[in-house]
């Protein structure tokens, strides 16, 4: 969908980009010029440790502390080019052929994958419409083998925005123990939660972290560092060194500079973030009031992330799916969403409130006129 969006606009098309994945704020100044400092270092400009800076890695011990409360050992730490390329080592670590990963389902597309190119098969434990963990812990039993390695999520999860409480996650965790599996917490949208509390519960938290825990970070998303590349896993230290290892025959150190900019980032504080995210609150607000206006459209109100899940009932009185809706609704109505299908959700679009609220505003229009149309 993003390069049928960039396709339409080269040639003058006006598109409402409701599938964008990228941040709203712009990069902190603070951040820019750490990495024009960073490019003037000598040590910048050679090969460093596979794992990661050491003043990062000590910048994202402190973090923990800092946002969960928790202690961490920087030997638990590696960073990685994206959070993406820390999800695939850690599934490469711990998956192999034959094995079985249960994915959680709205999910997002590259877990499945990953378990795909580990040799694994991924068990899909479709949530989309369970909301009391007991139901889920009842789809997680449904889904385990004597196969089963490992259980992954996204907390917030990508794309439904749902937000699992703490006492959610223990039961997670529990589960995992009990089975003998690993769990993989994809926390890239910690700090864009609109919870009442404020705070998002890191896996770290729970106490079976410990032993079966692989939490999923990076800077992307807090701080629109999309395009640096940095994210970083934390896990137990024996599966620390076997994803290093990975590391060093993947792609070695990630960029220095980006690291260095991203330590900044995470030494700086949380003020920034905030702002941000109470911006995101209210074009989530504003996305949702425009939404109610449309007949057949239904949600549940995101508490994280940066997108609203729609249903769209009676579809398949004029599509066979919502992939061909999507289209229709791009090709003829000029709105860009992104299909269920891609989450495991057929059914359903995910909508991105990470517009200007004109944006916001003319996309909703678009999408209403396209739906009552189809």
């Amino acid at each position: 969908m993003a390069a049928m969006v960039k396709q339409r606009r080269s040639r003058g098309e006006s598109i409402i980009a409701f599938n964008s994945g990228e941040p709203l704020a712009d990069v902190p100044s603070y951040i820019t010029d750490a990495a024009s400092i960073a490019c003037r270092m000598e040590e910048m400009h050679r090969y460093t440790d596979a794992r990661g800076l050491p003043s990062l890695r000590k910048d994202i011990v402190s973090k923990c502390l800092r946002d969960s409360g928790v202690e961490i050992d920087i030997e638990q730490v590696n960073v990685s080019n994206g959070a993406k390329q820390a999800i695939y080592e850690a599934v490469l670590a711990t998956v192999g052929v034959g094995d079985e990963a249960i994915v959680l389902a709205p999910y997002w597309p590259s877990y499945i994958d990953a378990v795909a190119l580990a040799g694994g098969t991924a068990v899909v434990a479709q949530i989309v419409d369970v909301y009391d963990i007991d139901s889920v812990i009842e789809k997680l039993d449904e889904s385990v083998s004597d196969r089963t390695r490992l259980v992954v999520f996204s907390n917030p999860c990508n794309p439904s925005g749902r937000v699992f409480t703490a006492d959610e996650m223990a039961r997670i965790g529990s589960w995992a123990t009990r089975h003998g599996v690993w769990v993989l917490s994809d926390e890239i949208y910690e700090h864009m939660n609109y919870v009442p509390s404020g705070s998002l519960t890191s896996y770290l938290c729970i106490a079976d972290s410990a032993a079966n825990g692989i939490v999923i970070n990076g800077v992307a998303k807090s701080y629109s560092m999309t395009g640096w590349r940095v994210g970083w896993s934390i896990t137990p230290p024996a599966l620390a060194r076997g994803i290093a290892s990975l590391r060093s025959q993947i792609s070695s150190n990630v960029c220095n500079i980006s690291q260095f900019a991203a330590a900044s980032a995470l030494s700086a504080g949380l003020r920034e973030v905030a702002l941000a995210r109470d911006e995101l609150r209210q074009r989530r607000d504003l996305m949702v009031e425009l939404l109610s206006g449309i007949d057949g459209v239904s949600w549940t109100i995101p508490d994280g992330g940066m997108y609203v899940f729609a249903r769209i009932r009676d579809y398949g009185d004029h599509f066979d799916s919502t992939v061909k809706l999507a289209e229709y609704l791009l090709d003829r109505h000029g709105v860009a969403t992104v299909p269920g299908e891609a989450f495991g959700c057929p059914g359903y679009l995910r909508l991105s409130f990470s517009l200007p609220e004109r944006d916001i505003h003319e996309g909703v229009a678009r999408l209403r006129s396209g739906l009552e149309v189809g």
